[in-house]
C-alpha cells in the first residue's frame, strides 16, 4: 500500500540518533558517525524497495567508478584498481603519480534533497518508486541518544540517514556524476570516499585542474569539501624523482589511509592496519 500510494508513513521516518566513534581514541565530536536507528518493519520494507526496485537499475546505471554497494564490487576490489593503474603508469612514462583523497564535510548530511530528487528522475526508476523515494526523505525527524538519554525530535531536511538501507545507495546516486576533467586520469568511488590518480612527469600533470573541477562540482552540488581532511601522496619508483608543486589547500603526506588500508609512497605499497578478517583474506589470497 505504501508503494501503491508513493507514500511513507510518518511514523517509519523517525530515527534514533546513535553517534558512533569513526576510530579510537576519541579527541572530538567531529570523529563521531551519526547512525540512524530506524524502526524495523521500515528496515524489511527498504530491503524489499532495493532489491525489486533500485538494485536492477543502479547495478547498470551507477559508473564503474563506484565500488559500493554494487554487487561484485568491494572495498578490496577498489584498492587493486588503485593500485594497479598507479603501477601501470609508472611502468610506461609517468616518472610519479600523485594520488589525492577527498573527504566531504559531513558526507551523508549534507546532501540536499532537491539535487537528489533531480538525479534520482533521471534513472528509469519507476515513477511510483521515485515519488515514495521523495516521500521517504521528506519531513523526517530524529533525535539523539547518548547514554539512555534522548533529546527533543526534529525535522531534518536535507541529507540521507546513515544506518538505513536506502540512504547509502542515494548518496551513490548522488555522487555519481562526479567525473574527472581527463579521461585519462583515474578515479575510485567508495561510499563518500574518492581517489583520484594523475600520472605526471617532466611537464608537469593535471592534478591542479582535476582538483578544481571537484571543487566546482562541490559548490554547484551544496556539498562543502573539507580540505582539513583532504590530503596528497606522491608515488614514484626512484626517491631521486622530484616532488611536483604542492596544490593549494592540499597537504601532501607519505601516506595515506584508503579504506581501512594504509597505503605509503614508496610506489603505493599496502600496509595493513586495523582491517577486517575479511579484507585481510581478500588481500592475501
Amino acid at each position: 500500500m505504501s508503494l501503491k500510494t508513493s507514500k511513507v508513513p510518518q511514523k517509519w521516518k523517525s530515527a534514533n540518533l546513535l553517534p558512533l566513534p569513526k576510530e579510537s581514541p576519541l579527541n572530538s565530536c567531529n570523529q563521531l558517525r551519526p547512525i540512524s536507528l530506524t524502526d524495523i518493519i521500515m528496515r524489511l520494507f527498504e530491503k524489499c524497495v532495493y532489491k525489486s526496485e533500485i538494485e536492477p537499475i543502479t547495478r547498470n546505471n551507477i559508473g564503474p567508478d563506484q565500488f559500493a554497494y554494487k554487487k561484485g564490487h568491494n572495498s578490496t576490489m577498489a584498492l587493486i584498481k588503485s593500485q594497479h593503474q598507479w603501477l601501470a603508469w609508472l611502468d610506461k612514462n609517468a616518472n610519479y603519480v600523485r594520488v589525492l583523497s577527498f573527504d566531504f564535510s559531513k558526507a551523508f548530511d549534507s546532501v540536499p534533497h532537491d539535487l537528489l530528487f533531480e538525479k534520482v528522475k533521471k534513472l528509469p526508476i519507476n515513477p511510483y518508486v521515485v515519488n515514495w523515494l521523495i516521500s521517504f526523505l521528506e519531513n523526517r525527524i530524529q533525535r539523539v541518544m547518548v547514554d539512555g538519554m534522548v533529546t527533543e525530535y526534529l525535522y531534518i531536511n536535507r541529507g540521507v540517514p546513515q544506518g538505513t538501507v536506502l540512504g547509502p545507495v542515494l548518496f551513490s546516486i548522488m555522487v555519481d556524476d562526479i567525473k574527472t576533467a581527463d579521461p585519462s586520469n583515474a578515479l575510485v568511488k567508495f561510499d563518500d570516499d574518492l581517489t583520484l590518480g594523475v600520472p605526471g612527469n617532466e611537464s608537469g600533470d593535471t592534478s591542479r585542474s582535476e582538483a578544481a573541477c571537484l571543487q566546482d562540482w562541490a559548490e554547484e552540488n551544496r556539498m562543502p569539501l573539507n580540505l582539513e581532511k583532504t590530503y596528497e601522496m606522491v608515488v614514484r619508483r626512484h626517491t631521486s624523482v622530484v616532488l611536483p608543486e604542492l596544490i593549494p589547500s592540499i597537504k601532501r603526506k607519505t601516506w595515506l589511509k584508503l579504506l581501512g588500508v594504509t597505503l605509503q609512497d614508496a610506489t603505493g605499497i599496502c600496509t595493513l592496519k586495523k582491517c577486517s578478517k575479511k579484507q585481510v583474506d581478500e588481500c592475501t589470497l
